[in-house]
């Protein structure tokens, strides 16, 4: 039996979901606890939260169950802590596809992503991580929850920590076909290209990572020329870090494919020539791939 010794405090919380995926959730051996702060999850619920207590998988289950069975069907919000440091956990389970994918079959997206817009920033980053790697797995509930317009509110934010979290929530938001359209519809495409020349290399490789997907669609490719992405996107080129210059080829390479686009970069092949030789395989491989496009005749 694993030992989840992880003080808690058990507070009731609004975010309903039905019964089976409840357990199904509590059940996933990746993800016994979801690690979010109670008092900010709790939305102003009578009573006070119970003493804190040593957490067992097996008794909490039974205790769920229990509680199912007597019709509460409300997820319970914990508070983690570090070793008495008193430190919010990381949600570090999320990298588990399996925890990610408990969360978005449990029906809490929506729920975090009304979250979003009312948390302070600490809790913001928070919120972000986990729903950069539940959409991953699916944004369905996520764009119907209108996250697009709140994340491009977090892109302009003036803590540098959160506009990198957006923009990488965005990446995974466009990856399907409704999200980069709402990218596009919502105007968000303009402002990736200005995080482009952000001060935080975080910032600006997530910001081109979401343009890469954004740029997918002709519209997107056509938003992004008419922002002027091209020379912004050039300059990443020649940054230390191996993700800002990979994700910044890729977009390149996305832009390339409108003629607008492989018109203004034929004069830049012999700097995708020399990332021919980056030390980073990956951008290597890119940067052939991006010669391909450009240099392409129809």
């Amino acid at each position: 039996m694993t030992l989840y010794r992880i003080p808690v405090q058990l507070h009731r919380a609004s975010l309903h979901i039905q019964s089976p995926q409840y357990l199904e959730f509590l059940n996933c051996t990746t993800w016994p606890i979801l690690l979010l702060q109670q008092r900010h999850l709790s939305l102003g619920f009578p009573g006070k939260p119970r003493p804190g207590y040593k957490v067992n998988r097996r008794v909490q289950l039974g205790r769920r169950k229990s509680e199912v069975s007597a019709g509460d069907t409300s997820v319970r919000a914990v508070e983690g802590f570090t070793g008495g440091g008193g430190q919010l956990a990381h949600l570090q389970h999320l990298s588990c596809p399996a925890g990610a994918q408990g969360i978005v079959s449990s029906g809490l997206i929506p729920s975090l992503v009304w979250k979003l817009q009312r948390e302070e920033e600490r809790i913001q980053a928070l919120l972000l991580d986990t729903l950069a790697a539940c959409l991953m797995e699916d944004a369905t509930e996520a764009l119907a929850s209108c996250v697009v317009p709140f994340l491009k509110e977090k892109l302009l934010s003036a803590n540098s920590d959160i506009r990198a979290k957006a923009a990488r929530t965005l990446i995974a938001v466009s990856i399907p076909l409704e999200g980069k359209n709402q990218v596009w519809q919502h105007d968000v495409i303009p402002i990736l290209v200005h995080l482009l020349k952000d001060k935080v290399d975080e910032v600006q490789a997530n910001a081109a990572g979401a343009l890469m997907y954004a740029t997918v669609t002709t519209k997107g490719k056509y938003a992004a020329l008419d922002a002027e992405a091209i020379r912004p996107l050039l300059e990443l080129l020649h940054l230390s870090s191996s993700k800002v210059r990979l994700n910044a080829i890729k977009a390149l390479t996305m832009l390339a494919e409108a003629p607008e686009g492989r018109k203004l970069l034929q004069a830049h092949v012999p700097t995708f020539r020399a990332l021919e030789k980056d030390a980073s395989a990956a951008v290597r491989q890119a940067a052939q791939i991006a010669i391909q496009v450009i240099e392409w005749k129809p």
